[in-house]
């Protein structure tokens, strides 16, 4: 995953609190691999993004895909609420992850939004050809991705920075 960005996030977090934060969201799914480190650093909570899609997932859910980056797998932290929600999952293979899903993203970095839609598109066929009828977008460069070449994929999409962003404003209203 190469060197941990734990010490910057964790003063990122003091720089929210010393501001008044009374919610923290962060918009990674990756980053939530330090969740622990990060919550116990903040005064303010912190909204798990894997709490706040197991919150809004849509009707007609049978199997989810989860489109993610090996370190957003490897956290558990999707399998492990599902399990305990009783939803099956499915995850790309390592072949999907190297010939597809990993490039994609460094697509998507560059800016070869294009290319990076396409290759996204084939990593979700196969999480779709496994069975999933949703696919979640467990990294933020795949709803961009997606987005721009118009996929038919976002109608059977589940994006986290929606539900963290469904999660804010239920904050918000129960705080008025």
């Amino acid at each position: 995953m190469g060197d941990s960005p734990l010490k910057e996030m964790v003063e990122g977090i003091e720089r929210l609190n010393q501001a008044g934060a009374t919610r923290i969201v962060i918009a990674c799914n990756t980053a939530h691999y330090w969740y622990d480190e990060l919550a116990a650093a903040s005064k303010a909570p912190i909204i798990h993004i894997a709490d706040s899609v197991c919150n809004h997932l849509p009707e007609g859910l049978k199997k989810v895909g989860i489109l993610a980056t090996k370190g957003t797998i490897d956290t558990q932290m999707y399998q492990s609420k599902f399990e305990k929600l009783g939803i099956p999952f499915e995850l790309s293979n390592q072949e999907e992850l190297n010939d597809f899903f990993t490039p994609a993203c460094y697509a998507v970095k560059q800016n070869q939004i294009y290319q990076g839609g396409y290759l996204f598109e084939k990593a979700a066929q196969g999480l779709i050809d496994r069975g999933a009828s949703h696919i979640l977008m467990a990294c933020t460069e795949v709803p961009l991705g997606l987005d721009v070449i118009g996929s038919s994929l976002l109608e059977i999409s589940i994006d986290p920075a929606k539900s963290l962003a469904l999660e804010c404003i239920k904050y918000w209203h129960s705080a008025a």
